[in-house]
């Protein structure tokens, strides 16, 4: 009963804590609106001369003369939007607050400004994509993925290095970040460039997942002392739903059915990633005697 009562305050603060991802959501809708609606016919992406339409399995039907061709796949990108915004207010937060926090996600503010960047260039280039279905920004797309698999990984290194070489002691580190930062980029410019439409792709982002899951483990096994484990069991949850939807899309196809799965892996794999991050959040770790 207490909870019961106690709603409208709950949900008055969730609307508070979460208030620039929903003004984000809210700015995005109402682009999104009446582009699909009002702009069906016009022909934009052909007007910009792009005339040939990329090579996809996505099953969803392509309205070829609106600006925006695949509006379910287009809309659910929101998502990767929400926690974007929402992770980049909470390096805010850290940055002001938490840069001797007992994290070393929390501890250093960049990080997450990292995670929130990689969602934001994911929902960004899939959004671009979905509604032009051409091929720079199916490229910008798979960059958004790429970057997606890639950070946390370099991350959860920085984390075994930090556990091996200093005593599992969270601290501030802007010149290991910056390391960090650039490896990543490093790495993601490379698979970008070259991996972004080979079918090798398939391979090489289940290897990078792997890596981050034995890693991430290996990890939390030996140096972590409290997580929330429940939230990387719904990260992996979420991750097998939208993997399953994504491979869902390509044999049981209805392109003109409300449900797309491929709209859906979107939901579910920024659901996954954000789970991932809380996960990472959540960590405290003891101080290894020497």
């Amino acid at each position: 009963m207490n909870y019961i009562h106690n709603t409208p305050r709950y949900f008055q603060q969730f609307l508070y804590e979460k208030r620039y991802p929903i003004i984000a959501c809210l700015l995005f809708i109402l682009i999104y609106y009446p582009l699909n609606y009002w702009y069906k016919h016009t022909g934009f992406w052909y007007s910009l001369g792009w005339n040939s339409l990329t090579t996809t399995s996505v099953c969803e039907f392509q309205f070829v003369n609106g600006v925006i061709r695949q509006p379910m796949s287009t809309f659910t990108n929101i998502f990767y939007l929400f926690f974007g915004v929402d992770i980049m207010d909470k390096a805010h937060t850290d940055y002001n607050e938490n840069q001797r926090h007992p994290n070393l996600l929390i501890a250093n503010f960049q990080y997450s400004v990292m995670f929130g960047i990689c969602l934001l260039g994911l929902f960004l280039g899939s959004t671009l994509y979905h509604a032009s279905m051409v091929d720079i920004f199916a490229q910008v797309d798979m960059a958004g993925v790429f970057a997606c698999a890639l950070f946390p990984l370099f991350f959860t290194l920085h984390k075994l290095y930090a556990a091996r070489f200093y005593n599992n002691k969270p601290y501030f580190s802007m010149m290991g970040s910056i390391l960090v930062v650039f490896l990543f980029f490093l790495f993601q410019s490379v698979l970008t460039s070259y991996y972004w439409k080979d079918s090798a792709a398939y391979y090489i982002l289940p290897m990078l997942y792997f890596l981050l899951i034995g890693a991430t483990g290996y990890h939390n096994l030996y140096y972590v002392q409290k997580s929330e484990r429940n939230s990387l069991f719904m990260s992996l949850l979420f991750t097998f739903l939208a993997i399953f939807l994504y491979f869902y899309d390509w044999y049981y196809c209805d392109e003109m059915s409300v449900f797309q799965p491929h709209a859906f892996w979107h939901v579910f794999s920024a659901l996954s990633m954000y789970y991932f991050y809380t996960f990472l959040r959540s960590e405290h770790n003891p101080i290894l005697k020497p």
